[in-house]
């Protein structure tokens, strides 16, 4: 690691959250304006298959191990970790098989191997960041997220300087899964190596049954967790679903608007977390705050600015209709209005009405998935999509004024 003055020390964590957020539609913003059509829509294809899969299996099977390993016990290898061991390798290979069967969309078996490959390359990286968060090792963590995000812009331009457009996809995708690999690979905490070498040598299969007994107790909130996560590529879902073709320009164009909800969440929702963990906060004193309001409004300016720019600027954004463009917007709205009463219901425990509202949504989203064909156009699915949205969004406000007082 690079030896930084102590004043820089503190702006290596934020440069690795912006190289993070930021590599990725760079990559397809590359790809879709400098390589041929198909290649850009397999590497969007690759991508959306990582990030569904990561969002299926986001049960936070780290919970009592990471509580164990960072109280002021230290636990460092005990039955905590190997629950955790084998819950993440159970969750591993059921992550495969989402990655796997939403790479098949391609039509080709190459890049839905590739793509299975893509996300075991995030998930090790997913992990091992998460790992120095709560190691508090903020400097490691910025400089490992800025150097995948760095190292994989270099590969995808050594790839168009020397091996031309015309490069297989799988082959740029299997190349920047590689560098991640390469990047995160040699930062596995030497913890986790230790632990493997039990699991091996005291042959400890027999907590395999104890993980499924874990994942099955926590099965309602993993339930929640997968249907709200995987709210957030809706949009993307119904392009990959009834317009594959523009999914690359679509995704670059959806980054930007997703400032939005990026900014609510650094700037408004992170610094008080600990403040709904505690509740002590309400829908009146946010909705009454004078910063929540001024932070919507410069995100909503910023991400509208930042969306319009990407279609402009990316080969293919004339595909991208401008009628859309508010209709994403209102989707990134409802993404972050959603939060508060989420994080209210969420601290308050109120798990089975959330799964109540979540599930009638899903119903919906499924019936528009398998009738969209009929609904005239991309547009009006668009609409239908932000529909339920909102629907959702004040059925979450309903129950907070309904459930806590």
């Amino acid at each position: 690691m690079l030896p930084l003055p102590d004043f820089c020390r503190k702006y290596v964590y934020t440069f690795g959250r912006l190289a993070g957020v930021g590599s990725r539609p760079l990559l397809l913003f590359l790809a879709n304006n400098y390589f041929l059509t198909k290649t850009s829509v397999h590497l969007g294809v690759a991508m959306l298959s990582s990030a569904l899969a990561m969002s299926a299996i986001s049960a936070d099977v780290h919970r009592n191990y990471y509580l164990k390993r960072f109280s002021d016990d230290r636990v460092l290898v005990g039955l905590s970790f190997f629950n955790y061991f084998f819950s993440l390798l159970i969750m591993g290979l059921v992550g495969i098989c989402i990655a796997l069967c939403v790479g098949m969309k391609s039509g080709l078996a190459s890049v839905a191997v590739c793509s299975v490959l893509f996300f075991c390359s995030e998930k090790l990286a997913d992990e091992v960041l998460r790992f120095e968060l709560f190691n508090k090792s903020f400097e490691k963590w910025g400089w490992l997220s800025a150097g995948k995000g760095l190292f994989q812009i270099l590969f995808i331009l050594f790839v168009f300087f020397f091996m031309g457009t015309s490069t297989p996809s799988w082959f740029i995708i299997l190349g920047l899964s590689v560098v991640s690999f390469l990047v995160f690979g040699f930062s596995v905490p030497s913890l986790f190596f230790v632990g493997l070498k039990k699991v091996l040598v005291e042959k400890r299969w027999k907590t395999l049954k104890k993980s499924f007994k874990f994942l099955f107790d926590i099965r309602w909130l993993w339930v929640l967790l997968l249907m709200s996560t995987m709210i957030g590529y809706l949009d993307r879902i119904f392009i990959l679903r009834f317009s594959k073709d523009i999914l690359p320009v679509f995704m670059i164009v959806v980054t930007g608007f997703s400032v939005i909800q990026m900014g609510m969440d650094f700037y408004f929702f992170s610094p008080r977390r600990q403040d709904f963990l505690n509740k002590k906060l309400t829908l009146d004193s946010i909705f009454r705050n004078k910063t929540f309001w001024i932070t919507l409004g410069i995100s909503t300016i910023l991400g509208v600015g930042c969306g319009i720019f990407a279609k402009m600027i990316s080969k293919g954004g004339d595909m991208v209709e401008f009628s859309y463009l508010p209709l994403i917007a209102f989707s990134q709205i409802m993404y972050t209005l959603i939060i508060i009463p989420q994080q209210l219901l969420y601290w308050e425990n109120l798990f089975k009405p959330m799964l109540y509202v979540d599930a009638a949504f899903w119903f919906c989203v499924g019936g528009l998935l398998l009738a969209g064909s009929y609904f005239g156009g991309l547009f009006y699915i668009l609409l239908a999509m932000c529909g339920f949205l909102f629907f959702r969004t004040s059925a979450y406000y309903m129950m907070v004024n309904k459930y806590i007082t």
